[in-house]
Parts: structure tokens; C-alpha cells; sequence
């Protein structure tokens, strides 16, 4: 394994201290140091912290926050079956724990689709309304009832290849196989990603950094030519981004196999977000990256 430069084992350190300090007493994570712990910072900080005590105390917090369905919600006192299921899916897996929890998560994500799949919508679209996607692709939405959006779509693929290896279901190879068509479906003119459609109102939408980061990372292993997406991921990455932004287009270009610059962000963000700081302790040389690596060697 390669030897991360030094640059990047400080950076990495500093943030991994960062998180190991900032975790709350009940294992969680706060979107920002002291607050309430949420299902979002707690599972990114734990893969940021995977192998190292502090994530297995994180595992046992988010056990308790799954409900009875397989789902799990966004905190402890938010009663709604959430997105989030797709990262404790592959928390699960990168831990190796393969029970009951992983077992009644993935029944949840396979049998979960998004609002645009359902008959009401259908029937808009043979009627002529133009929803700005192709309704045929089941997705993944925020929470149950909603449409699909590409964030919780490409964390879904990602829990789902991981569960393909394991189990090679044809139900899961379905999926996915639907998962990156509706993903592909929302590709935009420049080969970016926007958050959902592609147009509203008969207009293009732009696409944005992080939403292309995202999908990117949900392609992982597609067998559709991605160059053009990759290609401007690289050139927006040589522009000044948001660290949102950076970390998600860092951790893309890097799965896929592309070198990503170092990034512009070498301090600690001054407002203690802990959820950027955790997509930033993954992306970097020596990172856990390969906790979201779903082909060879993942």
C-alpha cells in the first residue's frame, strides 16, 4: 500500500482528532461540536474513524435509531423511515456485520422506490407533463412517498453493490441496474449531475460539483462510458470549490481511479461542520476511502 505523503497524514490527522474529540457522549455525532446527534455526521464520522474505537461506540448508537421495518431515522427523537439506511447498510458491511440489522435494512432499501413510480405518475407522463426524467427508473427518494433524488439514489447503489457480492440476489442486480439508469437518465448537457431533474419547465438545469460527485460515486462499476462526467469533475476540481464540494469531487475522482489535486482547504473549517470534516478525513491519501469502494479490493 502506498505511503500517503506527509501533508496529507497531517491533514488527515487533524481531522481524525477533530472527530475523535468532538464525539458526544452518547457515540453520535452533531452536524456541528455539542449539538444533537443525527444519523447524517454520526455515520460519515464513523467511516471517517473506521477500525478505531470511536466507531464502534458510533455503531452501537446507530443500531438504536433503526426501527422495526429494517429503516433507520434520522435521530433519535425523528420518527421517519430516512435515506440514511443506505450508509448503515454499508457501515454494516464494511464491519462485517451481517445480522439481523443488515438483513432487515436491505429488505427495506430493495423494496423502497421513489413518489414518480407510482400510477398518478405514470399517467401525467402519458398525458404529456414532462417531469424532467424517465418515471420508468425506480429510485430512491429522501423518505418513503417522496421523489428520488441523486444523493440518497447513490448512496442506495453503493449499500447495494456491496450486498451484490455478497449474496448475488437477482433482485439486487435489478436494482441497481434500475438505480443507474435513473441516475444516468438525469445526466445533464455538460455531463454533470443537478439535484433531481434535468429540467423544469422546459429549461436545462446547471448541474453542480457536489451532486456530480455524488453520482459518480453510485457508478462505481458502471459499464456506461463516464469520461465526459470524469473529465469535468477534474476541470471544476481545478477551480475554487466549496469544501462540500471538494470532499465529494475528491472521494469520486479518486474511486474511479483519477488523481485528485490536493485540496485548496488545508485548515480545519472555522465553523467545526463536522460532516465536511469527515468527507474530507476519507477523501485524503490514507483515508478509509476503500469503505465505499465497491469494485476489486473494497
Amino acid at each position: 500500500m502506498a505511503i500517503p505523503p506527509a501533508g496529507a497524514t497531517s491533514y488527515l490527522s487533524a481531522r481524525t482528532e477533530f472527530l475523535a474529540k468532538t464525539q458526544n457522549s452518547d457515540g453520535g455525532w452533531g452536524y456541528f461540536p455539542g449539538k444533537q446527534s443525527w444519523i447524517e455526521p454520526t455515520a460519515w464520522s464513523l467511516i471517517a474513524l473506521h477500525g478505531r474505537p470511536e466507531s464502534t461506540r458510533a455503531w452501537q448508537r446507530i443500531l438504536s435509531w433503526q426501527g422495526a421495518d429494517g429503516s433507520w431515522r434520522a435521530g433519535q427523537d425523528v420518527q421517519v423511515n430516512s435515506w440514511a439506511t443506505a450508509l448503515c447498510v454499508t457501515i454494516a458491511h464494511a464491519r462485517n456485520e451481517f445480522g439481523e440489522p443488515y438483513k432487515r435494512g436491505l429488505h427495506w432499501l430493495l423494496n423502497t422506490s421513489a413518489a414518480e413510480t407510482n400510477l398518478k405518475s405514470k399517467l401525467l407522463t402519458a398525458v404529456g407533463f414532462d417531469q424532467g426524467r424517465n418515471t420508468n427508473h425506480k429510485a430512491w427518494p429522501w423518505k418513503p412517498g417522496d421523489s428520488s433524488w441523486i444523493e440518497p439514489t447513490a448512496h442506495s447503489l453503493v449499500a447495494l453493490k456491496f450486498a451484490r457480492k455478497r449474496l448475488n440476489l437477482p433482485e439486487i442486480s435489478k436494482r441497481i441496474e434500475m438505480g443507474e439508469a435513473a441516475i444516468l437518465d438525469q445526466r445533464c448537457r455538460d455531463a454533470g449531475w443537478n439535484y433531481g431533474n434535468t429540467r423544469v419547465l422546459g429549461n436545462d438545469l446547471p448541474s453542480y460539483p457536489e451532486t456530480t460527485g455524488l453520482a459518480l460515486l453510485g457508478l462505481q462499476q458502471s459499464k456506461t462510458d463516464l469520461s465526459g462526467s470524469l473529465q469535468l469533475a477534474e476541470k471544476v476540481m481545478q477551480q475554487r470549490q466549496g469544501r462540500m464540494a471538494s470532499a465529494w469531487l475528491t472521494i469520486a475522482l479518486r474511486l474511479h481511479g483519477r488523481p485528485a489535486p490536493e485540496s485548496q482547504h488545508l485548515e480545519l473549517s472555522g465553523s467545526g461542520d463536522i460532516l465536511v470534516t469527515a468527507l474530507e478525513a476519507i477523501g485524503v491519501p490514507g483515508g478509509p476511502l476503500a469503505v465505499l469502494r465497491t469494485g476489486d479490493g473494497a
